[in-house]
Formats: C-alpha cells, sequence, structure tokens
C-alpha cells in the first residue's frame, strides 16, 4: 500500500531524520523505520499523519497512484489512433 521508497523521498528531501518526521507526525521512530523498510503496513491514520508532516497527499505515497496512474496510462494508449 505504501510506497517506502517514496516516502523515505519525501522525508529526506525535506531534510528530515526519521525522529524529525516521527516526532511531527506523531509516530514512534521504530514504526517509520518499518514502514519505510516495508516490514509492516501502516494504519491509513499513520500514512494520513505522516503525509500531513511531510505536506504531501497520500495519494503521492501510496500504491494507489501508481494504479492509478498505470490506468491512466492503459486508457491513453486505447485513445491513440491507429496508424
Amino acid at each position: 500500500m505504501v510506497q517506502s521508497r517514496s516516502l523515505k523521498e519525501h522525508r529526506l528531501t525535506r531534510g528530515l531524520s526519521h525522529r524529525a518526521l516521527g516526532s511531527l507526525a506523531g509516530v514512534s521512530n521504530k514504526t517509520l523505520s518499518d514502514v519505510e523498510l516495508g516490514k509492516v503496513t501502516p494504519k491509513l491514520r499513520t500514512i494520513r499523519r505522516l503525509c500531513d508532516a511531510l505536506g504531501v497527499e497520500p495519494m503521492e505515497v501510496t500504491e494507489f497512484r501508481k494504479a492509478i496512474e498505470g490506468e491512466l496510462g492503459e486508457v491513453q494508449k486505447d485513445e491513440r489512433p491507429e496508424a
């Protein structure tokens, strides 16, 4: 569900450590580390807290974005005129 690499990239782009982001989001350092490593699937509330602290929308760090982009890509392919 959460793209751990994306979450980590957002955190690093903002110059935040695990401890700093965890503090801003009200999430333990261990939980954040486990989420970024893909060891756990966070609750939606945890995703929301992390995204709020990072200033991003949940769609930016979840598989939903990937799925939607994939579907949009398929639609765009289908709409291309045949040569």
